[in-house]
């Protein structure tokens, strides 16, 4: 059963959608994001997390659930352990709506699971129900992890699934993800892009104590993402593009692993770090980052994006800090 503290966030936030939505509410995109839920030993009990999703989202209007990684799979050394966490997490996500995990840093566990398997375990939905050409899913057993993207034509809006976790415990991409990510910007016909990825690359979501050295695909992808935003023609290293003549914007770069809440716009489009279920560090926490504190049992942490065919745009937060870690888009 749903904690009421939650199913009453639930329901006052789905009010304030409707409301944000009134003028065409039922035409609407709804995305929810989950990330960091870190079910792993100690934190057994965040699976509670996963499964009171799937008791709400029957009765909502959400068009699509995206998990920003990191359950939470090389938590200790037990196999068995790990084994366990897989298999809850499939139960516990088995919704009646298109579905999509991305791999996150902590999703790695070599000793019992191969660097595909995790998406065929946990990416049914895009494997068994894709639907060509407003759907996809790339898996790849060079980077351990899928990527794609989802259209929702009525608000014209596009999201780019991406794997920012191709290394153990690290953060890389591909050459060919860096592809299909040029391509999809190039040729794209919706007016709204909105990119996820595990990693948040704009130092907004870097640790203090522990920033990341910036990889090769890291590198080429702000660049990418940035060029795009600015619909400039131009090339990092053996990467050309040009976005010259494309007519979308990125509305948002969602992110998790951060385990805190932070946005900028410093590189011409928004991107935004959620705080998810981890642990941080306040000393690790850059400037104007935020964190709430909350009883994992009775409260949730998870966002619903919301787009409307007129181009309204806004995150709403249910759960701990609800309505004031919401982001107004445009």
């Amino acid at each position: 059963m749903v904690p009421k503290k939650i199913l009453d966030s639930w329901n006052r936030v789905n009010i304030r959608i409707d409301d944000f939505c009134k003028e065409d509410k039922d035409n609407s995109f709804r995305l929810l994001f989950i990330s960091d839920v870190h079910i792993g030993a100690e934190n057994a009990h965040h699976i509670e997390q996963l499964k009171y999703l799937k008791e709400l989202l029957p009765s909502s209007k959400i068009n699509l659930v995206v998990n920003g990684g990191d359950i939470g799979l090389d938590v200790g050394e037990d196999d068995a352990e790990a084994r366990r966490v897989i298999e809850a997490t499939k139960e516990a996500t088995e919704y009646d709506v298109p579905y999509f995990f991305i791999k996150g840093n902590h999703d790695v566990k070599p000793s019992i699971i191969d660097n595909n398997d995790l998406n065929l375990i946990l990416n049914t939905y895009f494997i068994n129900n894709i639907k060509e050409p407003t759907e996809t899913i790339i898996l790849d057993k060079e980077n351990g992890g899928g990527y794609g993207y989802f259209i929702n034509e009525l608000t014209s809006t596009k999201v780019i699934f991406l794997n920012t976790c191709e290394n153990v415990r690290g953060f890389d991409m591909s050459i060919n993800q860096l592809r299909f990510v040029i391509d999809q910007l190039e040729k794209e016909k919706e007016k709204n892009i909105v990119i996820i990825s595990h990693y948040c690359i704009n130092p907004c979501g870097a640790w203090i104590r522990y920033p990341e050295k910036d990889t090769f695909g890291i590198s080429a992808l702000k660049k990418i993402e940035s060029s795009f935003a600015k619909k400039e023609k131009g090339q990092y290293e053996c990467l050309a593009y040009d976005f010259s003549k494309a007519k979308g914007n990125i509305l948002l770069h969602l992110c998790g692993d951060s385990h805190f809440n932070n946005q900028s716009t410093s590189d011409g489009y928004l991107i935004a770090c959620r705080q998810g279920y981890g642990g941080v560090d306040p000393i690790d926490m850059p400037k104007d980052a935020t964190f709430d504190k909350f009883d994992k049992h009775e409260l949730c942490n998870f966002d619903i994006l919301v787009i409307t065919p007129k181009g309204h745009s806004k995150l709403f937060r249910v759960g701990a800090g609800e309505m004031i870690r919401d982001i107004e888009i445009c």
